[in-house]
């Protein structure tokens, strides 16, 4: 899911950086 998702966004670098830091943000509220 998650490498579709970052696949399908990762066409547009800032959106991938800014996504990139919402996974992380999201994974570590998670845990």
């Amino acid at each position: 899911m998650d490498g579709l998702f970052l696949d399908y966004y990762g066409q547009s670098e800032p959106l991938k950086s800014i996504l990139k830091l919402e996974m992380i943000a999201l994974r570590e509220h998670m845990n």
